[in-house]
């Protein structure tokens, strides 16, 4: 996310304590790139000004009063999914963390951080990148681990792709968006395009819907093929010459 103009980075603070927003508004001030672009006090206005003002990021307190911060991540990225959403929490609970990322966060952040660590993180989304706190960090990469445990292995079947190949498509087939799928692994948008771009050389497909019709077939269990066996073309294109180990 690279903000356009000469405005630079413009935020909406979402928090119900006045003295959270009156310091990061003091702290923002003196920032030339970062610049506060409205206030809220509650889930619901939190919603009502990140559509209408459409800023670039929305700092979204944990605790928020009203609407819970689920429901105001869920309903900001629908509706305007260009709108980053980032949680800023009082304490660090990494399963409530992974909770935000799934609904459509872009990042975790803890109040307690130092005022430096927090511009950092600000102009890191500027970057495409995606702020988490060590703990969430921890957290993501033990799950994902999970996943590549045997009795839990994404990859139906012997394939070209990679462990982690299998771990983007999965979150892919799960619906999540890219800048989610991004948060979520730990990596900036650049990077999971370019890892989308290897995953479909790999499979010989030329879409992204392609690729992920084909891996969602062989999620659901459809057998190596065979002669005669029914599978779509994108199936076919995917598995072309290939053959199943011995």
């Amino acid at each position: 996310m690279t903000p356009s103009g000469d405005d630079g980075l413009r935020i909406l603070i979402a928090d119900d304590d006045p003295v959270v927003r009156s310091a990061i508004r003091a702290l923002l001030a003196d920032q030339p790139d970062l610049r506060v672009d409205g206030e809220a006090d509650d889930g619901a206005e939190a919603v009502e000004l990140a559509l209408a003002r459409r800023p670039h990021v929305v700092l979204l307190d944990e605790g928020i009063v009203g609407l819970d911060a689920v429901t105001v991540i869920e309903r900001i990225r629908a509706a305007a999914p260009e709108v980053n959403v980032v949680v800023f929490a009082a304490g660090e609970d990494p399963d409530r963390g992974v909770e935000g990322l799934r609904s459509g966060a872009t990042g975790f952040l803890l109040k307690e951080m130092s005022s430096d660590a927090l511009l950092r993180a600000l102009r890191g989304l500027a970057r495409g990148e995606a702020p988490l706190s060590r703990a969430l960090m921890l957290r993501v990469v033990e799950q994902l681990h999970r996943t590549s445990e045997p009795e839990e292995d994404p990859r139906p079947v012997w394939s070209r792709l990679t462990i982690d190949d299998w771990q983007l498509l999965h979150l892919l087939t799960r619906g999540f968006s890219l800048s989610e799928t991004a948060a979520t692994l730990g990596l900036g948008d650049d990077v999971v395009r370019e890892r989308i771009d290897q995953v479909l050389r790999k499979l010989e497909v030329a879409t992204l819907p392609e690729a992920l019709s084909a891996v969602e077939q062989l999620l659901a269990g459809e057998p190596w093929p065979n002669s005669g066996d029914a599978l779509d073309e994108v199936t076919r294109r995917r598995l072309g010459r290939q053959q199943p180990p011995d």
